[in-house]
């Protein structure tokens, strides 16, 4: 990185440091909320862990906004979740129908004041798009397999990761690297779920490599076929799409689980004890071998992106959502004051996610801190502070994981009732600096919702929704830089030139076709007007504001967020 880019790094770094409030105040136990609104606590401070015995969690009494800060939800295709809505048992998967559906989710993001999307663009080893490694998903079409009728005249992706642009938002591909398929169903056969495949499945071609748990089935990930499959996915998919990211979640071996009041471990069956013994690779631990076969996976997404990048002077970003808790103090040293008997990512699931971020085998990560202050197995303020902790030496940025759709959990979970819960932990992470930015699961959750028999789950989820709304999303922010990824200058916009008419403003200026520019921000003052994508086709641009978007405010001045998402100086409008 050259030293322009290294001052501008260090400038959005200050900048970027979240100050703490002037005043902080003890965190109070949820005690309850009343049918007007009104939330009531008691007396008794919030600990950090379930351990301490005096250590209380302090918040500020005041949220303080960071100019730079990730805000996401993950949009999930697995069982047509979020995308594409299935309405009376009917996927809405006309050409029309899912432009409609995406462009309704993006305004809801960009009500929001979200800065990325994360979509889920292959959730069971298949795919929302064209691929020679993987069938069409039968989230669009209801098998597996079979292409939609658009398929050979529009590309969905392409278009989606456009129309998310233009908004200045971020695309982040969500891919699921294992997992064959996920429902449960209790008297199927290994030989059943395999021919529900389609013909071209990846698992289906390649049998051998595919193990059954808990009913569901996985590719083997001892295997070095498996890596190649999903390395040559990924590959394809940088290679054929203009994207900010590639992205997975915390599926990596399978999760322990319970059936009929059994407890069900992997390796139990000796799932992958062949794999183990015919490709060891020295180890005599196979759950250390386990570890390690993510770890190489991990490593060689990151080459493949790596390679791209400097090939096509890119900056596409390597991010992974694992499980919140890594590993127990009293399992390793290193680990959280959380208790044995809660599930870790090292332990359950051989995902050594720690490792990751301080070799900065990855460039963002998310862990999925889904529980409450006060939640024994798995305290909030312990996992996350811990998380700022693994950070402070890293290159890796940190965002939490939020559990937004917990809230519908309230009428059994008391503390979900509280539709300020996602709302202190916001504050709380204000205090580290090493949180760049929050994730929320999922997008449906930060929808408001009917509420005929006022069920308290509802209440809290729509409180929320407003909540963060007007209180904690109420202004721009720009997504965090990464200077590490930045492969080339981008020079100012030149020519800016704003002519006013009755109801917008237009902004033309010139951009040149060299630039790495992703978005430009306009600014009134310290304020973020509008965040929009670049044209990419052409050097001159333009960007129309309307009154409303204006608010009686004066623009100031433009600038350019390139690809890295470092940020040019600010071109003064005279």
């Amino acid at each position: 990185m050259n030293l322009k880019n290294r001052l501008k790094y260090f400038y959005l770094f200050i900048l970027s440091i979240p100050l703490l409030a002037a005043e902080m105040q003890p965190l109070k136990v949820f005690k309850e909320i009343d049918s007007k609104g009104n939330i009531t606590y008691s007396d008794e401070a919030v600990l950090l862990d379930a351990k301490s015995l005096n250590q209380k969690i302090l918040i500020p009494k005041t949220y303080k906004t960071p100019k730079n800060m990730m805000r996401t939800t993950w949009v999930a295709t697995v069982d047509n979740l979020h995308f594409p809505k299935v309405v009376n048992g009917k996927i809405r998967n006309s050409m029309d129908e899912l432009k409609s559906d995406w462009i309704e989710i993006l305004n809801n993001h960009e009500e929001m004041n979200f800065n990325t999307v994360i979509f889920q663009v292959s959730p069971t080893l298949d795919a929302l798009y064209k691929s020679k490694y993987r069938p069409w998903s039968h989230v669009l079409t209801g098998t597996q397999g079979m292409a939609p009728e658009w398929a050979n005249n529009f590309d969905l992706i392409d278009w989606m990761i456009e129309e998310t642009h233009k908004r200045g938002m971020e695309f982040h591909a969500w891919f699921n690297p294992y997992r064959v398929t996920h429902k449960y169903i209790p008297d199927t056969t290994y030989e059943k779920e395999m021919s529900k495949l389609s013909s071209d499945n990846f698992a289906k071609q390649n049998s051998d490599l595919v193990y059954m748990f808990d009913q569901k089935l996985y590719l083997d990930a001892g295997n070095t076929k498996t890596i190649e499959h999903v390395v040559n996915t990924v590959n394809e998919f940088i290679e054929t799409y203009d994207i900010d990211a590639i992205h997975f979640d915390d599926y990596f071996y399978p999760y322990k689980t319970t059936r009929n009041g059994v407890t069900l471990h992997f390796g139990d069956q000796l799932e992958d004890e062949k794999t183990f013994k015919n490709n060891s690779r020295g180890f005599t631990d196979i759950k250390k071998w386990r570890q390690t076969n993510n770890d190489l996976m991990v490593q060689a997404v990151k080459q493949t992106i790596d390679k791209y990048n400097l090939k096509n002077k890119k900056s596409i970003q390597w991010g992974v959502s694992p499980f919140g808790i890594w590993e127990h103090k009293n399992n390793n040293p290193l680990g959280s004051n959380t208790p044995i008997a809660s599930t870790s990512a090292k332990s359950d699931i051989y995902a050594d996610t720690r490792k990751w971020v301080v070799e900065e085998t990855i460039d963002y990560i998310i862990p999925q801190v889904y529980w409450e202050f006060m939640q024994p197995a798995a305290p909030y303020g312990e996992i996350t502070s811990w998380w700022d902790n693994v950070a402070k030496n890293s290159r890796t940025h940190l965002y939490i994981g939020h559990a937004d759709y917990k809230h519908q959990n309230a009428g059994w979970a008391k503390h979900w009732q509280n539709p300020e819960e996602i709302g202190n932990q916001l504050k709380f992470n204000n205090m580290y600096k090493n949180i760049k930015g929050s994730a929320f699961f999922g997008y449906s959750s930060l929808l408001k919702m009917e509420n005929p028999e006022n069920k308290p789950g509802i209440v809290a989820q729509n409180a929320h929704i407003d909540i963060l709304k007007n209180k904690y999303f109420n202004k721009k922010v720009l997504v965090p830089a990464k200077p590490w990824l930045d492969k080339q200058n981008t020079e100012n916009i030149k020519n800016i030139k704003v002519k006013n008419s009755k109801n917008e403003v237009a902004l033309t200026f010139k951009d040149s076709l060299k630039n790495d520019s992703r978005f430009y921000v306009v600014y009134s003052g310290d304020e973020i007007l509008k965040i929009v994508g670049r044209d990419k086709k052409s050097e001159n641009q333009k960007i129309i504001l309307t009154s409303s978007e204006l608010k009686n405010k004066k623009i100031t001045g433009v600038s350019i967020k390139d690809r890295a998402g470092i940020e040019t100086p600010i071109t003064k409008i005279k």
